[in-house]
């Protein structure tokens, strides 16, 4: 990407690197890097999705796994909620949000899966689901392309979203949404992604950005998150590759998601805006992972530990 604001220009992805030296030497010497300091939470997430193909008999271990790794938190999906949600609880992960389908709001449950999870399953059923779980935030994760269009998309959404926050408050939880990058076609001179965010009611529905989407869409999260600082409260976490298009569909090649600091993506610039705004949860989702998802998690970690070890630079 070619925006200096999205990308570590001054850094390196990892704490070491290997570069080659001139001489007699027998080979590469390994050269100290310092990782850029950043402010990173006491308590992580991981968005299960992440793991999805270990779940299932595997849940128990996996958990254990991303416990062990050092999370504190995950973030998973309504569907996920009676088997997973237990197991969260033996091992001590907080569960502070969970993904719903847009359809909890339309009812056009033919867009997301076919038919509801139960006979008269309404929004008012998943919000009574949501706060049984003890969860802070129910998050719509994306709009399928069925309920997608024009600019009129997001005037409708940002009005079926403020009506669903409304009722969210009054049950005692909050409403967020989790952008891709389609929201960033431009109608106009203003964006799908500004269209919702000028008519959303900012006290009813907030965030959950997820900056490799926004700069997959073009745009700039650094800017987004000043713009908007009062709407973000979730961030989801993952580099990217170098080169990788921008594009507003949702298909993106595997090899695009990369673990934490192998990649492009300023994140140092990422947390200290993300900290400035007020976000309160931050999960690392890796949507694809070319490997072990376990194993990118675990790298992901420890960049994010390096950050907060890292010294203050000098001034």
């Amino acid at each position: 990407m070619r925006s200096n604001a999205l990308t570590r220009r001054g850094f390196l992805a990892s704490s070491v690197a290997l570069l080659p030296f001139g001489g007699c030497g027998s080979g590469p010497k390994v050269v100290e890097v310092e990782v850029p300091k950043a402010p990173v939470p006491d308590v992580l997430g991981v968005n299960l999705n992440t793991v999805r193909a270990l779940l299932g008999p595997a849940a128990k271990q996996t958990l254990q796994s991303i416990a062990d790794i050092g999370y504190r938190a995950v973030e998973m999906t309504r569907a996920d909620l009676p088997e997973v949600l237990p197991l969260c609880k033996d091992l001590g992960l907080a569960v502070p949000s969970a993904h719903f389908e847009y359809a909890i709001i339309t009812n056009a449950w033919a867009n997301y899966g076919g038919s509801p999870p139960r006979k008269g399953y309404s929004l008012h059923a998943a919000l009574a689901d949501a706060r049984k779980a003890g969860l802070e935030y129910v998050v719509i994760p994306s709009i399928a392309p069925g309920d997608r269009g024009g600019m009129g998309t997001y005037l409708r959404l940002a009005q079926s979203l403020n009506q669903a926050g409304e009722q969210a408050k009054r049950m005692g939880l909050r409403l967020a949404y989790h952008n891709h990058s389609f929201e960033f076609r431009k109608y106009g001179q203003h964006t799908g992604f500004d269209i919702l965010l000028n008519n959303i009611e900012k006290d009813l529905v907030h965030m959950e950005l997820d900056p490799f989407w926004v700069v997959i869409g073009n745009q700039d999260p650094l800017l987004l998150m000043r713009k908007h600082a009062h709407s973000m409260r979730l961030l989801h976490l993952k580099d990217m590759r170098q080169y990788t298009n921008p594009t507003f569909e949702d298909t993106v090649p595997v090899e695009a998601f990369r673990a934490l600091g192998t990649g492009v993506l300023d994140i140092a610039r990422l947390m200290h805006s993300a900290h400035n705004a007020g976000v309160a949860h931050y999960f690392v989702h890796l949507d694809h992972f070319a490997g072990d998802a376990l194993d990118g998690l675990r790298q992901s970690y420890d960049y994010l530990q390096k950050m907060k070890a890292a010294p203050e630079l000098p001034t």
